[in-house]
């Protein structure tokens, strides 16, 4: 398959920051071939967050955010791509410990409505 274009659809800057819903509803009815989303960088909270290993977005900010875009990610048939380190600079075994507990919100929230989801966390360094 040939593409003379590819849409990608990013309704938010930093997973957890939300998105209003008729905004993400209005994309997607664009028919975007990918949902794509940053996942923080530490640009808003300064060098507190490189160090610290923490996050500094809300966790359930960002399983809010995560509903809607997998969501639409499946009925629409489409990848979701979120890149980044969780909103924190620090070394890889916080970047494991935030997305894994990310992944297992989702696979529970995914079964829960009789969803398998294939899930990647992908850390290049």
């Amino acid at each position: 398959m040939e593409l003379n274009e590819l849409r990608i659809l990013s309704p938010t800057a930093i997973l957890g920051y939300g998105f209003p819903l008729a905004s993400f509803q209005a994309g997607l009815a664009r028919r975007p071939h990918v949902i794509a989303v940053d996942a923080g960088s530490t640009d808003p909270g300064g060098p507190y967050y490189l160090g610290s290993g923490q996050s500094f977005t809300q966790r359930s900010a960002v399983k809010r955010d995560l509903r809607y875009l997998i969501e639409a990610a499946l009925d629409h048939k489409i990848p979701l791509i979120i890149g980044t380190a969780g909103g924190s600079g620090a070394k890889p075994p916080m970047w494991n410990g935030i997305w894994r507990s990310y992944k297992r919100y989702c696979k529970s929230w995914g079964a829960s409505r009789n969803w398998q989801l294939f899930i990647v966390i992908l850390i290049l360094i």
